[in-house]
């Protein structure tokens, strides 16, 4: 039997306190009819992000080892990942070739789990949907026949249709966020792994050009 790991009623009540779970509440507990689904593209997502960031510092290490094979190969500081996968202590040709490997391995990992993560992003997507509208439809029938005299057709119709569509764009929009940016995060920690004191200047620069950029904008 699997069991499901409850989240403590200090948290709930916390979060059932919040102004964004009282203003979707109708939404966000249609989530537990699903939940497994909806962890699983979150999780999906997420190790997908983390093997985006892990494949930068690996090509970075194999430039090097390409370029440079005198120098001393990049490490992270854990011994067993150095010595297993980096291969720092082998011969510059070993650690070419098991670096190769390592990063073709990671690449189809990384492009199988954004395609789970995808795939089941759209079935709760559909399950949500779904639900949304049986509740609609539940709702409707529960209504006496005085009201469908007053209301109009196209009110009904909006309701069932344009607004569904759009909680699937919201829906769509919000994965986008979430899918994005923790791949950006991904991309931050691999760069500062790799050089932070190159990464603090690259973002110094940046920082500067968008408000210099958004300054001409205004002007």
């Amino acid at each position: 039997m699997l069991i499901r790991p409850k989240i403590p009623i200090a948290i709930r009540k916390l979060l059932k306190s919040t102004r964004f779970w009282q203003d979707n509440f109708i939404i966000l507990r249609e989530f537990k009819h699903f939940r497994a689904i909806a962890i699983i593209a979150l999780t999906c997502t997420l190790l997908a992000a983390l093997f985006e960031g892990a494949t930068v510092g690996l090509i970075a290490s194999f430039l090097q080892i390409l370029t440079t094979p005198e120098k001393p190969p990049i490490e992270t500081g854990i011994q067993w990942l150095d010595t297993v996968f980096l291969a720092t202590k082998a011969s510059s040709a070993t650690r070419l070739y098991r670096l190769s490997a390592i990063i073709l391995v990671a690449i189809w990992l990384r492009s199988l789990l954004n395609y789970l993560g995808f795939y089941y992003s759209r079935l709760a997507q559909s399950n949500l949907c779904d639900r949304l509208r049986k509740r609609l439809f539940e709702q409707l029938q529960s209504l006496s026949l005085s009201y469908y005299t007053t209301s109009r057709s196209g009110d009904l119709i909006n309701s069932l249709t344009t607004e569904i569509n759009q909680l699937k764009q919201a829906f769509d929009v919000f994965s986008g966020l979430i899918t994005r940016g923790s791949t950006l995060v991904a991309y931050i920690i691999s760069m500062f792994w790799l050089s932070w004191q190159l990464s603090l200047a690259a973002l110094s620069l940046y920082t500067l050009l968008s408000v210099g950029l958004s300054t001409l904008i205004c002007r």
